[in-house]
């Protein structure tokens, strides 16, 4: 259970810093 839980967990975390960092170069382009 741990086990599972932690690499869900990782996986979420790299998927919503993927979804953040495409945010962020989306909001700077539109800045610029």
């Amino acid at each position: 259970m741990v086990d599972d839980e932690t690499e869900i967990i990782q996986l979420m975390s790299i998927y919503f810093n993927n979804e953040g960092y495409k945010l962020l170069r989306a909001s700077n382009s539109l800045k610029r």
